[in-house]
């Protein structure tokens, strides 16, 4: 059993890793583009603007807007329980320990 548990603990580290490892070399490759766009063209540099309402997140980059959708409360505490059986349960298991921290 101990064995067992130290090979999922060794996989679920792992995928965490390469998850973590993935997201930090498209977030360099984006600086890179707008750094490299900016010494070329003297292009400005993109900028976000988000709005958080009740039921959506409003998103504006260089005029062109997105809007985001939430679901209702009931919907998202089913999402999260589902989210927990994922890859990105550090994420959300950090965001509950912070809520009980601040709270």
């Amino acid at each position: 059993m101990l064995k067992e548990t130290k090979r999922l603990l060794t996989v679920f580290c792992f995928v965490n890793t390469v998850i973590i490892c993935a997201v930090a070399f498209f977030c360099g490759t984006l600086t890179a583009s707008e750094k490299t766009a900016y010494n070329i063209y003297l292009r400005e540099y993109s900028v976000l603007s988000m709005i958080n309402t009740s039921e959506s997140i409003n998103m504006d980059v260089n005029g062109k807007s997105l809007t985001v959708n939430l679901p209702p409360k009931d919907k998202l505490d089913k999402l999260r329980r589902y989210l927990k059986l994922t890859p990105f349960a550090t994420v959300v298991y950090f965001g509950e320990m912070l809520e009980e921290i601040l709270s």
